[in-house]
């Protein structure tokens, strides 16, 4: 149901209640609806894909991402990061070897 001005809803119990928003819901039973204006909703159960057609995570890229500003709040997994570096920390959790903190430029804290 698309509810708002200017706004988009498919997909079982997707509801766009305010103006702008667009929201595509799967086939499960269960209200998916807006809580702002302008918001891009989705919910799928078998992921999104772009540039692929069997995403293996809820959001699948495959290609190169371009983003200005990362936040990461779980774990980060990568084969490889390009540049120089500035900026990038991290934390890694060797605790059991009595490592606590190690970040990227090998500034290490010891416990023990």
């Amino acid at each position: 149901m698309a509810g708002g001005n200017f706004s988009f809803a498919a997909g079982r119990k997707a509801k766009a209640n305010q103006d702008g928003t667009f929201v595509w819901a799967d086939s499960q039973n269960a209200d998916f609806a807006s809580t702002g204006a302008n918001q891009f909703l989705i919910r799928v159960a078998g992921g999104v894909g772009i540039g692929t057609n069997i995403p293996q995570s809820p959001l699948h890229v495959a290609g190169t991402v371009t983003a200005d500003n990362l936040n990461v709040s779980g774990a980060l997994n990568a084969g490889a990061i390009q540049g120089n570096g500035a900026g990038l920390t991290a934390r890694l959790s060797l605790s059991k070897y009595g490592l606590d903190q190690c970040d990227a430029r090998g500034r290490t804290h010891w416990s023990h």
